[in-house]
């Protein structure tokens, strides 16, 4: 397991090292940044409607877990795209932004179960947070700390 945080950690030195070469592959970030809010825009009115000004029912808990899977699929998306760029340019190419896109395109269905399996432990811990008094909150924290960083390492 060591081994590949290491290995993880060493192919993200070496993208972003590569992605300094390629600037317009940077966009993608700002891309991302623009489809999350465009998201959150959307699900803000139902997550609102749905809370009933304290813990979410279960049609709020659906709008969150759907919320949820949106926004990790789209940071994964476009995570995968700036690694396909990357990926191109060790080869020795010369990666564009429509290359990156055609790269994440191809692992779309792999990118929307991992965004549903990130959702659903978001909305967990959330919902653990949420229900909890002093101690749940700092466990859902640290369990939360926990699972950001383990899933840093599955888009490399």
């Amino acid at each position: 397991m060591f081994e590949s945080i290491g290995v993880s950690f060493q192919l993200t030195r070496e993208s972003w090292a590569l992605l300094r070469q390629d600037k317009e592959v940077l966009l993608f970030p700002v891309m991302g940044a623009v489809v999350s809010g465009v998201i959150a825009l959307t699900f803000l009115l139902p997550l609102v409607l749905t809370s009933g000004g304290g813990q979410p029912g279960p049609a709020g808990l659906v709008v969150m877990l759907l919320y949820y899977w949106a926004l990790y699929s789209i940071q994964v998306f476009f995570s995968v795209a700036t690694m396909s760029c990357a990926a191109i340019r060790m080869d020795g190419g010369d990666p564009t932004v429509g290359d990156g896109l055609r790269g994440a395109m191809a692992h779309l269905p792999s990118i929307l179960v991992w965004g549903a399996i990130a959702g659903t432990v978001g909305v967990v811990l959330r919902i653990i947070e949420g229900r909890s008094e002093l101690l749940g909150k700092i466990i859902a924290a640290v369990v939360g700390v926990a699972w950001t960083s383990l899933t840093y390492f599955v888009v490399p």
